[in-house]
């Protein structure tokens, strides 16, 4: 009697086991499976740069627009300054720090940001400054600079004539010989969810 319960004991047992590593084998094939689409490295040639694909981390329900999370680091070839881009070619910030597999870019709103840009078709020189609202600043007044001109990043730190945004509203000011101007981002920050990171930049 003993023996057949010791009997009855081991072949239930082994199916235990058998169902056990049955499931764990079932787990770590969608871990793995997983881990595969995590690790996808779609790149493409932007001109005279490589461009990888980054997903960008969510922060909902936070509203910091200072600076967006990418999933690429410096396995993927992301250093430090590397230029990012959104999917319709808009410059959209740098890298401002970058680990293993990840990277932090800051944005045109970053209350920290200013650049050198050109603006409209004269080319007109300004400096984009970073915040809630970006602006841009030191515009000369006989630049004909209008609502609806496209901003252009003059600075060396990123591709040349990338486009940045749009004048959207003019901020004149008689006693400043200067005059300023809002400026709406071409980047929608709530709708992000790809970027291209330029990694053999410059």
């Amino acid at each position: 009697m003993l023996i057949v319960l010791i009997l009855i004991l081991a072949i239930f047992a082994s199916d235990t086991v058998v169902l056990f590593f049955s499931k764990l084998r079932g787990s770590s094939a969608e871990i793995n499976s997983i881990t595969k689409i995590s690790d996808l490295q779609v790149e493409k040639k932007f001109d005279r740069y490589i461009g990888i694909s980054a997903g960008v981390y969510s922060q909902y329900p936070f509203n910091d627009r200072n600076f967006i999370f990418l999933n690429r680091g410096l396995e993927d070839g992301v250093v430090l300054n590397s230029p990012v881009f959104g999917s319709e070619g808009e410059l959209v910030g740098g890298v401002s720090n970058v680990d293993r597999t990840r990277s932090q870019v800051e944005t045109f709103w970053s209350s920290t940001w200013k650049t050198a840009v050109y603006v409209g078709e004269k080319k007109s020189k300004a400096v984009l400054k970073g915040g809630e609202s970006p602006i841009l600043e030191f515009l000369p007044k006989n630049s004909g600079v209008k609502v609806g001109d496209v901003v252009y990043n003059a600075s060396p730190e990123f591709p040349l004539y990338a486009p940045i945004g749009k004048v959207f509203k003019i901020l004149n000011d008689d006693q400043n010989p200067w005059f300023g101007a809002e400026v709406e981002p071409l980047t929608d920050l709530s709708s992000l969810r790809e970027v291209w990171v330029f990694k053999n930049f410059p």
